[in-house]
């Protein structure tokens, strides 16, 4: 009965590796990216960029409707993090 109202949805991650990923995190270019996207997915999709706890790596989740559509999205925000921490 629990899953009836569940709807599996595709998701597509990146990792961006950097020296500092709680700063990468924290850019206001890449957040202006993320939510942009986020407003183009609307409430059927979901971004999320967090620091690794355990790796010097910056880690990006996209989920939607279209596998084609997140994982571009997916791309689109590691490239955004790499342009905006100078890799």
């Amino acid at each position: 009965e629990l899953r009836t109202g569940m709807h599996k949805l595709p998701q597509a991650t990146a990792n961006v590796e950097t020296k500092n990923p709680r700063q990468a995190a924290a850019n206001a270019s890449l957040g202006s990216v993320a939510h942009d996207i986020e407003a183009a997915l609307g409430d059927r999709g979901r971004v999320v960029i967090r620091p690794s706890g355990t790796e010097p790596v910056l880690r990006i989740m996209v989920e939607g409707e279209g596998a084609n559509q997140v994982r571009d999205y997916a791309d689109e925000l590691a490239a955004a993090a790499r342009h905006a921490n100078g890799i």
